[in-house]
């Protein structure tokens, strides 16, 4: 949204099905590598997290509880506006 993108307009650009970009965006479906790469360079936001990355770093996507969740591109998006990585 903050590019002006319909998810229409996204998963074109991504060479991808708007329904992809939408179960993405719901937390439904997590892209392969080649895809979040795709979405990395055209939104220019970071969601793969490389495998040296320390594992204490991984907890800026942890639940309240500790548990860890699975990330959506919202999430990422909402971290990116807040200026953190």
């Amino acid at each position: 949204m903050s590019l002006g993108l319909t998810q229409d307009e996204l998963a074109k650009q991504v060479g991808e099905k708007v329904t992809t970009i939408k179960k993405i965006e719901a937390g439904e479906f997590k892209p392969s590598i080649s895809l979040a790469r795709k979405l990395e360079k055209l939104l220019k936001v970071v969601l793969l997290i490389p495998a040296e990355e320390p594992l204490h770093e991984l907890g800026r996507y942890a639940k309240k509880g500790g548990e860890l969740s699975g990330v959506r591109l919202g999430d990422i998006l909402k971290l990116k506006k807040e200026g953190r990585r």
